[in-house]
């Protein structure tokens, strides 16, 4: 009785070991990994991507999502799980997008090791071969073998204890952008397929221009925030000027575009900000007044007539008040 008891304990402790390797692991994985040397089907990797020019291919782990990439642009995105528990250890993998015929969602089981700094990894082509059982990729198995080498630069943060609030608020941001980015690459794949509507994808869109901002602030990163609110200037524009277009056909009304133009302007008066540009900062700023009163003094018409609710009043109010506090305007009566 006493052996079996200790046996059933030595099961239970190595269980435990097991289950909290996969978490371990995982903050193991975290950050950028550049290939070594790899093989696919017995073909050297690196020989075929410096004939192609295409660059080292390039792996990033950010939370539980996987990002392969070659020449400096994603290609394939996935979501990960770890399965320590097995001999190799070994990895799931689920597609949110890809350049290749993958669907999204479809599933691949590898095998990884992680020695320090090196990164292995063996993976199928796709779903119909067969999941690796060892480190090897010969002729003909449709397999790729990879060792990468952890790229220490981008992962320094990740790699050091978060010892003030800054490096947590890099990391922390890091973080948002990569999820809302494969969320992003996920949901335009649903838009495709009519899962996903158009207006969800532009709310996310905005969700990940102020990760961004906040990431390349966060950062310093001066030049970087000039060319990305010039570059959401332009989007937004000619959202506007397609809500503008929608509005008069009938198929938008008054409150999207009333919403669109504010967004404009708001991406209008950061830029300004960021310039230096007081005169233009405040006349951005007049003009986003100018359309809260306005609605404003609307809500309070239909509010005489029973339809607006004093909540709704007060919520806007305290958008205008936001706007006051940004800039001192001139302050319209407020009933």
């Amino acid at each position: 009785m006493n052996v079996l008891l200790r046996v059933a304990l030595s099961m239970f402790v190595c269980s435990v070991a097991i289950a909290e390797d996969a978490p371990k692991d995982t903050t193991m994985l975290q950050g950028t990994w550049v290939l070594s040397h790899g093989v696919f089907s017995g073909k050297a990797l690196k020989q075929r991507f410096l004939k192609e020019g295409v660059g080292d291919l390039q792996i990033t782990f950010s939370d539980d999502v996987m990002t392969m990439s070659g020449g400096g642009s994603p290609d394939h995105t996935y979501q990960f799980t770890l399965d320590p528990a097995t001999d190799p250890k070994s990895m799931q993998i689920v597609t949110i997008e890809t350049r290749g015929k993958a669907p999204k969602g479809s599933k691949l089981r590898c095998i990884y090791k992680i020695d320090g700094n090196e990164l292995i990894l063996c993976m199928p082509a796709d779903s119909s071969v067969d999941p690796p059982k060892e480190f090897n990729a010969p002729e003909g198995s449709r397999l790729t073998f990879l060792v990468l080498a952890r790229d220490t630069a981008t992962t320094a943060v990740a790699e050091k204890p978060i010892a003030d609030e800054g490096a947590k608020a890099l990391q922390f941001a890091n973080q948002a952008v990569a999820a809302l980015e494969a969320e992003r690459l996920s949901m335009e794949a649903g838009a495709k397929a009519g899962q996903v509507s158009k207006t969800r994808i532009d709310e996310l869109r905005s969700e990940l221009f102020d990760a961004r901002l906040i990431l390349l602030r966060l950062q310093g990163d001066e030049a970087g925030i000039t060319m990305l609110l010039q570059d959401e200037i332009k989007l937004e524009q000619a959202r506007f000027k397609r809500l503008k277009e929608l509005t008069s056909q009938g198929y938008v009304g008054g409150e999207k575009l009333r919403e669109g133009e504010l967004r404009l302007l708001s991406v209008q008066q950061q830029h300004a900000l960021h310039e230096k540009d007081q005169a233009k900062a405040d006349e951005v700023l007049r003009r986003a007044f100018e359309i809260e009163q306005q609605h404003l003094q609307r809500l309070q018409s239909l509010s005489s007539h029973g339809v607006a609710n004093r909540s709704d009043i007060a919520r806007h109010k305290l958008r205008i008040a936001r706007l006051l506090a940004d800039r001192q305007v001139e302050p319209v009566e407020c009933q």
